[in-house]
């Protein structure tokens, strides 16, 4: 479960990447970085 999500995170950033529209592409990186961490932290337990 866990490393179906990280892997479409990773997905998703490389996308973002290609696209390159920077202000917007930063905030959604910014947004996966966190739920990257809420995901990491949940999972610990």
């Amino acid at each position: 479960m866990n490393n179906i999500l990280l892997f479409f995170i990773v997905i998703v950033r490389n996308n973002i990447s290609v696209k390159g529209q920077e202000e917007q592409s930063e905030f959604v990186k910014r947004a996966l970085e966190i739920y990257t961490k809420y995901l990491e932290n949940r999972f610990k337990k």
